[in-house]
C-alpha cells in the first residue's frame, strides 16, 4: 500500500470465501452500489 492505493485488505492466505464475498460487497458500497 505504499506504491499503490489499496481499498481494501482481505485476511487469511488464502482468504475463506466468506471474507472475500463479505470485502467485494463492501467494496461495491464503496464505490456506489449496485448497477442494473
Amino acid at each position: 500500500d505504499a506504491f499503490v492505493p489499496v481499498d481494501l485488505f482481505i485476511p487469511g492466505c488464502a482468504p475463506r470465501p466468506e471474507s472475500l464475498i463479505h470485502a467485494l460487497l463492501r467494496l461495491q458500497e464503496k464505490v456506489g452500489g449496485v448497477r442494473a
